[in-house]
């Protein structure tokens, strides 16, 4: 069996190596971990004529997503105003 009988392996070859977005988002959940377990108390949130009783980690989550989706809508509101002046 001569060189040229064997098959040639030209495929590109992958990094071994782990990505700095995994890296990152093992590093944010670990911290969300720490997060909860820091923040399992109970707390009373009033709204309206609404009461619950939720842990502290998820009313702290749940209050951050709803500004972040306000924050989002506004600027997208902002935006398409603008958008609408300049025609």
């Amino acid at each position: 069996m001569s060189q040229w009988d064997t098959p040639v392996d030209d495929s590109p070859k992958r990094s071994q190596s782990i990505s700095p977005g995994v890296i990152g988002g093992l590093i944010a959940l670990v911290v969300l971990v720490i997060f909860i377990a820091q923040n399992n108390d109970k707390a009373v949130v009033e709204f309206l004529f609404w009461s619950f009783e939720v842990s502290l980690w998820f009313g702290l989550i749940l209050a951050a997503a709803l500004t972040l989706l306000a924050e989002r809508l506004i600027a997208w509101g902002l935006r398409r105003r603008k958008r609408g002046q300049e025609r």
